[in-house]
């Protein structure tokens, strides 16, 4: 079940969240489906984030701690306000579906992460073209146009083969 590090923070009414003075984590699921969170400010001694900390929010940009090198599976998924994200520049490791379902608009790829792992930007929209530190896909695990980003109905699949007819 979920756990939170800032009970009901979400059923204050208050959509800008002021992190507490020392905090240095943002437990999973802190903000899940806390969609009237709209701006989050003090997470300058933050070290480490949860999986699904801001799944489902309202928020609409979002500045990484600079401490927290990894951005976990499903971190942002279905935030669909989420229009940009800033300070990734030391984080090392990206999850599955972190920025899917998003509003992300292009973004730098961060330097220390190389590899995009599936479905990170899955169904946002507008798909995310992902730039890495040389422009090119990180990773090279993506194709491109466009990276990450599969059809509504998954992956892409290997041809069936025919059915056979009966006359």
């Amino acid at each position: 079940s979920p756990s939170s590090g800032w009970p009901a923070v979400c059923n204050t009414g208050l959509t800008p969240f002021a992190c507490p003075p020392g905090a240095t984590a943002v437990f999973e699921y802190t903000f899940y489906d806390c969609e009237s969170l709209v701006s989050i400010t003090g997470l300058d001694g933050v070290t480490s984030v949860g999986e699904r900390s801001f799944y489902r929010t309202g928020l609409v940009t979002f500045a990484w701690p600079p401490g927290a090198t990894a951005v976990p599976d499903y971190t942002f998924q279905y935030s669909s306000s989420l229009a940009s994200i800033t300070g990734l520049d030391g984080v090392t490791s990206v999850g599955g579906h972190a920025f899917s379902h998003t509003g992300l608009t292009p973004f730098a790829w961060p330097p220390g992460a190389t590899a995009v792992p599936e479905y990170t930007v899955h169904d946002s929209a507008p798909p995310v073209p992902i730039t890495g530190p040389d422009g090119g896909t990180p990773g090279g695990q993506c194709p491109s146009p466009p990276p990450c980003h599969h059809p509504p109905d998954g992956p892409p699949r290997a041809p069936a083969e025919p059915e056979a007819t009966l006359h």
